[in-house]
């Protein structure tokens, strides 16, 4: 069928984007802990920062911006109203990766984005929940799973078609809930409530 085809095509676009940010997010990982090597083994920049800050033991700033051959900034740390920002750029200095507080500070926000289109990963976790979401290219939803604020313990998956919710999978009723126009609720329930 037409529609199985899109699906697996989909999927397997998404898993694709998936592991192109599993391995840029690697690399970032290694590339910041390159940076903390550098700068414990540098002893210029050692000096430099013992006699720029009172505490010799520790370099304080509010920001701090890593930038490349052609002077692009590659990667930032600074302070945030909320909390503290980490964002990592591409060569042009486009924002790629950011991890920072939640929007009320109460928790932490992963968000992977690929600058040449719209779509984005974010990963979040703060008092009421966690959630992964998963964004086409022009900023619709596509995927959500996270957990059931009213169950605990429970979680669930939608999917979406131009940001309009067709599935959702609900783990803590057992029901799988599958968009109808016809439908008094818009939605049809698998199995059938009795």
């Amino acid at each position: 069928m037409n529609t199985s085809n899109s699906t697996k095509q989909r999927i397997q676009q998404l898993e694709k984007q998936v592991q192109q940010f599993q391995r840029l997010s690697l690399l970032s990982l290694l590339s910041i802990l390159a940076f903390i090597l550098m700068s414990v083994m540098d002893k210029p920049l050692q000096d430099t920062a013992k006699n720029a800050n009172a505490d010799k033991d520790n370099l304080r700033a509010r920001s701090l911006s890593l930038v490349n051959e052609q002077g692009k900034v590659v990667l930032t740390l600074r302070a945030e109203a909320l909390a503290g920002l980490l964002t990592i750029n591409n060569n042009e200095g486009q924002e790629i990766i950011s991890l920072g507080a939640d929007s009320k500070g109460q928790g932490s926000l992963l968000q992977m984005s690929n600058p040449k289109s719209d779509n984005m990963i974010q990963i979040r976790s703060n008092a009421e929940n966690s959630a992964v979401k998963l964004y086409d290219n022009d900023r619709k939803s596509m995927i959500y799973l996270g957990e059931d604020k009213r169950n605990k313990g429970a979680g669930y998956l939608f999917l979406s078609e131009n940001g309009q919710q067709k599935m959702m999978f609900d783990t803590h009723e057992g029901m799988i809930h599958v968009a109808n126009e016809d439908s008094k609720t818009g939605f049809v329930q698998f199995p059938k409530k009795n």
